[in-house]
């Protein structure tokens, strides 16, 4: 059993509310911290992750939960940075954005990138969107394709022309005709004419 089930199943646990109340006038607040710092590099399980939603909703509910994205650079655990990624976006952390982005550029693991931008689309981070047009081209189809949504979703200027030049100058691909379909899947939305 890990720490934080023991921590659940202690009279001090994360599993109910009434404990919630109580981690935050007591050390376990610091102890589950000290405790995430291990990256939860072995074993991340789904009651983890629902005792860490608890954990974080209570700091979020008293201005306390601090940026989240140190975790995302020190585990080596996939399950656990995405987990704190999908929770980046779930309490809308724009300050996680920068780190996030910096974090993107360098990540090799491609299920950790398309959350990563999902999450910098969802919170709504337009200043990526250069950044987005810069890797494009480097890029996996499949990140290709979760940027080519992130840059519709962010309604970016810049980010529709440079899908709309990038579609009339490319030869006919998949990703060209996802590009199509997703501007005029946002032509529709904005009612305007992109293509």
């Amino acid at each position: 059993m890990n720490y934080l089930q023991t921590l659940k199943n202690s009279g001090h646990g994360l599993g109910t509310v009434g404990s919630l109340n109580s981690l935050q006038k007591s050390n376990i607040s610091q102890e589950v911290f000290n405790f995430l710092d291990g990256g939860f590099d072995h074993s991340f399980c789904e009651l983890d992750q629902e005792i860490l939603q608890q954990f974080f909703s209570s700091k979020a509910a008293n201005g306390t939960l601090p940026l989240l994205t140190r975790w995302v650079r020190i585990s080596e655990n996939r399950d656990f940075r995405i987990f704190i990624i999908q929770q980046i976006a779930r309490f809308k952390q724009v300050g996680c954005s920068y780190i996030l982005m910096q974090i993107l550029l360098k990540e090799q693991d491609i299920v950790v990138k398309v959350e990563i931008i999902k999450t910098l689309a969802h919170i709504q981070y337009d200043r990526v969107v250069l950044q987005f047009i810069k890797i494009f081209q480097q890029e996996a189809i499949n990140i290709q394709q979760e940027l080519i949504k992130a840059i519709i979703k962010l309604k970016s200027e810049i980010g529709i022309r440079f899908l709309t030049k990038y579609y009339e100058e490319s030869q006919p691909s998949d990703i060209r005709d996802f590009i199509r379909n997703s501007l005029m899947e946002y032509q529709i939305q904005q009612r305007i004419h992109v293509l």
